[in-house]
């Protein structure tokens, strides 16, 4: 049952890696290519990129409430 388990996070992680980021992250830590704390490196960056966001639609479209500027911040 475990090999069955590892065989199955094995092809996940081949198949979804190339599509999210999150999972190529891991995939490179399991095969020690990567720091695991690297992990909250690269969820401040995303934090601090969907906030400078956030402050550039608010800049251009200073009349949209917060549930719009979600929306466009889902849309990106």
């Amino acid at each position: 049952m475990i090999i069955e388990w590892a065989v199955a996070i094995v092809n996940s992680l081949l198949k979804h890696s190339s599509e999210d980021h999150d999972v190529a992250l891991f995939a490179r830590i399991l095969k020690n290519e990567c720091d695991e704390e690297f992990r909250f490196i690269q969820m401040h960056v995303k934090d601090t990129l969907t906030n400078l966001l956030r402050v550039l639609i608010k800049d251009k479209h200073p009349f949209k409430v917060e549930v719009e500027v979600n929306k466009m911040l889902d849309g990106i």
